[in-house]
């Protein structure tokens, strides 16, 4: 295991690119990482999403090990139709090596994804707050409107656009050639 696993939210920005380095370099490590884009979180909702993500990405460790024993999962809920069994253990980023691994991995995958949003977003901020909720990230919403990636279901995005769940289900069953309700779209697989 690399020197410093830990958590990532307990570990430094530095701290996390050096074991993300070495985690994603190392031929022993197998890894994958599942992007589920803001529409498909706004249509299943956020924890469905990082359920079937988390699946993705299950799924994709099978097919690269040629087979999984066994999977430990941070929270409480297990992904649904995994290719072993799995365990969930709350606050597992804390307190097992693998599941902390995961979440440095997925973290540093987001915060660039973050980064790379804020070229294209830069009234935002997301390179300093990396879309959390913070004040300076509401008040930019609120000078400046919702960007395109925002999700529509959070927030004050929500109020704002007067956003419902309903609504999206409607609009999707409308518009020819996208995904029904409840089927997530893959993105990505892996950076």
């Amino acid at each position: 295991m690399p020197a410093g696993l830990n958590d990532s939210k307990a570990i430094t920005e530095e701290e996390r690119e050096a074991i993300y380095a070495t985690l994603t370099t190392d031929p022993r490590v197998r890894w994958s990482v599942s992007v589920i884009d803001h529409q498909t979180i706004d249509r299943i909702n956020i924890l469905q999403a990082a359920l079937g993500a988390m699946r993705n990405s299950a799924l994709d460790v099978h097919k690269q090990a040629a087979g999984l024993d066994y999977l430990l999962v941070d929270g409480n809920k297990v992904p649904k139709d995994l290719p072993c069994p799995a365990r969930a253990v709350v606050k597992g980023d804390a307190t097992v090596a693998c599941i902390a691994a995961a979440s440095i991995i997925a973290k540093v995958t987001r915060d660039r994804l973050m980064l790379e949003l804020d070229k294209q977003y830069p009234q935002y901020g997301f390179a300093q707050h990396k879309g959390y909720g913070v004040p300076q990230h509401m008040a930019a919403i609120h000078t400046h409107g919702p960007s395109a990636v925002h999700r529509r279901s959070f927030e004050p995005v929500k109020s704002m656009t007067g956003w419902t769940r309903e609504k999206e289900v409607a609009a999707d069953a409308a518009a020819p050639g996208t995904a029904p309700a409840g089927k997530a779209r893959k993105r990505s697989k892996r950076t």
